[in-house]
């Protein structure tokens, strides 16, 4: 059911972090103005194969910071008759 008083609620909200957004956290900011949450790993391992990582962080001269993501993966050679790990990277 819609409640104009959550809507002006809102509205004040707003303005106020448009005003001062420097006294809210990262995370209050994010979660009012609307934000994406990605869980990456900030390096590989063999635990984190498959998983999400973080390729390369680029930033702008405004503040801004770009974010590109790649996937854990594991190289493996051949020791003997068997394949091993030899080391894991994001791609």
């Amino acid at each position: 059911m819609f409640n104009p008083t959550n809507r002006i609620i809102m509205k004040k909200l707003k303005k106020f972090v448009l005003n001062d957004a420097r006294v809210l956290s990262r995370e209050e900011l994010a979660s009012i103005e609307g934000a994406l949450t990605v869980n990456a790993a900030d390096y590989c391992t063999m635990a984190t194969n498959g998983q999400a990582c973080v390729y390369y962080i680029g930033y702008d001269g405004s503040g801004h910071s770009m974010l590109i993501l790649g996937v854990c993966r594991v190289s493996y050679k051949q020791d003997g008759k068997y394949l091993v790990p030899d080391y894991v990277y994001c791609v």
